[in-house]
Order: structure tokens, then C-alpha cells, then sequence
């Protein structure tokens, strides 16, 4: 997929740049990244062994797609988690969705969806608002 950047506004003299995706999105729109992390449940296991060469990534690209996204990158790991994804995606709520139907065919027990952020822009949006609140009573 190709990225481009373009200027979007400033903001106390700090320009600040978004990432818009070339592909299925509207002129305007914006893809997130996120990082899923989910385990299987017994019912996702047993599922496994009994047809251990179903092929996931094709139906979660899939998935992904419905919902106006992509699968970069889908690692299967021993560990606290059993499945790490990094996706993009148009917005969180599309991302809610997702797990949501997901969650519901009882095959997974945990799913968190992490929204990637810039830190840089959050950290110099916080260094502006330092000072601007006051604790109640001062």
C-alpha cells in the first residue's frame, strides 16, 4: 500500500503532518495503525486441531478488508498471547466491530486492540499545555 504524507494544520506554530493511505479511502480519510493481541480460546483450539491447515491469515485479510482495512502482519507466538496482528484500519470504532464479531463466534478468549500513536506529537502537544491547568482551589 502506498502512503503519502500531506500538511494538515498547525497548531501553535507546530506543523503537523497525516498520513492518508491511496487505496479504497475517500479523498480525506485517514487509516490508523493498530497492534491486536488475542488468545484462543478451547472452542479456537479445538477448531485447530481439528483442521490444523486452515488458513487464517486469508479469512482475517478478509475481515480486514470489510471494514475498509488491511493485515500487514499476523504472527502466531508462544507466550501470554497467542496472536499478534498489525493492521491498519480507517478508525477504532471499525476496529470494535471487528473484535466484536470475532469475540462473538466464542473461538477467541481475549482480544486487545492497541491504537499505534505518534509519541513525538503527543509529547509536544503536552509540553504546550503544561501549566494550563490549575489543581481546584489555586
Amino acid at each position: 500500500m502506498f502512503l503519502y504524507e500531506i500538511d494538515c494544520c498547525k497548531v501553535k506554530r507546530t506543523l503537523y503532518k497525516i498520513r492518508y493511505v491511496k487505496s479504497n479511502l475517500s479523498k480525506g480519510e485517514l487509516m490508523m495503525k493498530f497492534i491486536v493481541l488475542a488468545n484462543y480460546s478451547k472452542q479456537g483450539t479445538d477448531g485447530w486441531l481439528d483442521n490444523p491447515d486452515d488458513d487464517r491469515r486469508t479469512m482475517i485479510s478478509a475481515m480486514m478488508e470489510r471494514i475498509g482495512g488491511s493485515l500487514h502482519d499476523l504472527v502466531y507466538c508462544r507466550g501470554e498471547y497467542d496472536v499478534v496482528a498489525t493492521v491498519e484500519a480507517p478508525d477504532l470504532d471499525s476496529m470494535t466491530a471487528l473484535k466484536l464479531a470475532m469475540m462473538k463466534t466464542g473461538a477467541i478468549a481475549q482480544m486487545s486492540v492497541l491504537e499505534s500513536i505518534d509519541l513525538n506529537a503527543v509529547a509536544r502537544q503536552g509540553a504546550n499545555l503544561i501549566g494550563a491547568y490549575k489543581a481546584p482551589g489555586n
